[in-house]
């Protein structure tokens, strides 16, 4: 939201506060966008709008490595978490700058990263509420599990016969915190690993209709519209909350009722990556 408004603001549409509410300023604003633009004014942020806002309206926080000189719409989200950071209010711009990076530095010192003033990976999971490189180097014979690309903790939980709020309470999280792929996650004494049904296997998709793989710049609005789905419906069947981040790849199971015409909604690599160039194309910014 937050990112929403800095974006609003470049395009002269709104003069409210940096506040990260979605307040009817920022409602009214993104209304007068979408009629501008000829996009059907419904005062809710899909793609087309966010493409709308232009440089500051792409990537999305997590798809790009972030230093300074970067710009766009996950700029200014990072800016806005590193406002507790020491960060000034008045320097969200969507533009990182040597201030943006000193308040990352701080963020990164106070969870036990290298404090180098650039967001990759790490600084991304510490932002979306995973444990920290301090939290995690205690305890070190405890079993761990590697997050892999569209699992949540209640798919993970299932796997090692634990429950999900175990695991997440065991790693300092809550069941709506963001799991990132590659993300290192310590399980419960109690639990005891068994083989994950096979993709595709009828326990698997009993209450699914079939597979997408999400595109860059896609989010559960988009997705949902495509498949004539509820979003809500979309990201409970995947265990996960309609803010959490998805990424260029990342398999999401679809809902009974999706409309896929006939076919398993599956996109091949090539797909997914002949989608992302054309992003990058376009746009002058590759979210890998």
């Amino acid at each position: 939201m937050a990112a929403l408004q800095v974006a609003l603001r470049a395009q002269g549409l709104y003069a409210g506060p940096l506040d990260g509410v979605a307040g009817p300023l920022t409602k009214t604003a993104v209304v007068r966008l979408q009629r501008k633009e000829a996009i059907r004014p419904t005062g809710r942020v899909g793609r087309r709008t966010r493409l709308a806002l232009g440089r500051f309206g792409v990537p999305l926080l997590g798809q790009r490595e972030l230093g300074i000189g970067a710009r766009g719409w996950d700029v200014s989200a990072l800016e806005f978490r590193l406002v507790r950071y020491g960060l000034r209010r008045s320097s969200l711009d969507g533009r990182f700058t040597p201030a943006t990076a000193r308040a990352l530095q701080t963020l990164q010192r106070a969870n036990g990263l290298q404090p180098d003033g650039i967001a990759g990976v790490r600084t991304f999971r510490v932002l979306a509420g995973g444990a920290s490189a301090r939290a995690t180097s205690v305890g070190t014979a405890a079993r761990y599990h590697r997050v892999r690309v569209g699992e949540g903790f209640f798919v993970i939980a299932a796997r090692y016969r634990v429950a999900a709020t175990s695991l997440a309470r065991v790693n300092g999280l809550r069941l709506s915190s963001v799991l990132v792929p590659r993300q290192r996650l310590r399980l419960p004494t109690s639990a005891r690993a068994r083989s994950p049904s096979p993709a595709g296997s009828r326990s698997t998709h009993a209450q699914t209709a079939g597979i997408h793989v999400v595109a860059a710049g896609e989010g559960f609005f988009v997705i949902a519209e495509r498949f004539g789905i509820s979003p809500w419906d979309l990201a409970r069947v995947n265990h996960l909350s309609l803010s959490s981040v998805l990424v260029p790849g990342q398999r999401l199971l679809l809902p009974v009722g999706a409309q896929l015409g006939g076919t398993l909604a599956l996109a091949t690599k090539d797909a997914v990556r002949a989608s992302i160039d054309r992003w990058s194309a376009v746009y002058g910014v590759d979210p890998r």
